[in-house]
């Protein structure tokens, strides 16, 4: 349990840093395209 708590704690850390740029770079590769 506490290993899964903290594998959750930073996984939610990395999707909110992660899918911040990864929205970005898919943002800009749209609208590139387009």
């Amino acid at each position: 349990d506490i290993a899964s708590s903290v594998r959750t704690k930073e996984s939610v850390r990395y999707d909110a840093n992660g899918s911040c740029s990864i929205v970005d770079q898919r943002f800009l590769y749209e609208n590139t395209n387009r």
